[in-house]
């Protein structure tokens, strides 16, 4: 019987049929769409304003029993403390080994069936209504390093995120972009360059740096922040993000003075 791994941010996970969970079902609903309009007066229907998406709910059912009265009520306890979400945490499917939820509970009632099974149904919401990879672009992918599965996008050609052309394409197996001010992206620069410049050129995305580097010196840009060697040159820079469009990326690097190394590191993200 499969069932739900329970991550925390520490690191710590808790299979729930080895908890004393018996998973009955896990149903993630539909992304929450939220389409906005706006009228206008002598107009048929409504102009198109976009789409938000919200927070997504995630079912899960669960049965469970005590050996006596007094145990079902520590049992409770137990699980009151598993569910505890002062803190989000992470939820995966073993059905779905290779993704996570990063989610909070929502309030919820133990049932008493009979005298010693119970049963609790518990809907999770998905604060980033995606689910992501557990791996990321950087992790070796390979099914037996066990945070990679069959329907993540992976191909059978040879995926690179590290590189030392000025020149190359990089792939985004997730059904989404990676856009920096949502979610995780680490691209890093190693290497002599002048005027550095790094381009997208499938979307177009560009990002430069009016300044120099050494042979040793490690460029970072994560989010909306760009470091050299640890230190802010977010002033020196055109102030301008990345994002990863979903599929393949052709990229530009313009500026390198000497051999240079660039990493991508991120996470795919999921429907």
């Amino acid at each position: 019987m499969m069932g739900l791994i329970i991550k925390k941010q520490d690191g710590t996970k808790i299979n729930t049929n080895d908890f004393g969970l018996r998973l009955v079902s896990f149903s993630p609903n539909s992304l929450p769409y939220e389409v906005q309009t706006e009228d206008v007066e002598g107009r048929a229907g409504a102009i198109d304003a976009g789409t938000k998406i919200g927070v997504r709910p995630l079912d899960a059912e669960f049965n469970f029993w005590g050996k006596n009265e007094y145990d079902f009520v520590l049992f409770r306890d137990e699980i009151f403390n598993l569910f505890h979400s002062d803190k989000p945490f992470y939820v995966i499917d073993e059905l779905e080994p290779g993704k996570q939820w990063y989610v909070k509970v929502d309030p919820y009632t133990l049932e008493r069936i009979k005298y010693v099974k119970g049963n609790v149904k518990i809907t999770f919401k998905a604060l980033y209504p995606y689910a992501e990879s557990i791996g990321t672009t950087l992790t070796s992918k390979t099914f037996t390093s066990d945070v990679w599965q069959i329907g993540q996008g992976l191909i059978t050609e040879d995926l690179v995120y590290t590189f030392t052309t000025n020149t190359f394409s990089i792939y985004n197996a997730g059904y989404t972009e990676i856009d920096p001010r949502e979610v995780p992206l680490t691209i890093s620069v190693q290497g002599a360059s002048s005027n550095l410049i790094i381009k997208n050129k499938t979307n177009g995305d560009t990002w430069s740096y009016n300044g120099t580097t050494a042979s040793n010196d490690t460029i970072k840009i994560e989010g909306i922040r760009s470091t050299k060697n640890g230190l802010s040159i977010f002033k020196n820079t055109n102030r301008q993000l990345i994002r990863i469009n979903k599929g393949w990326n052709d990229f530009e690097l313009t500026g390198a003075t000497g051999s240079i190394t660039t990493s991508f590191d991120f996470k795919f993200y999921y429907l």
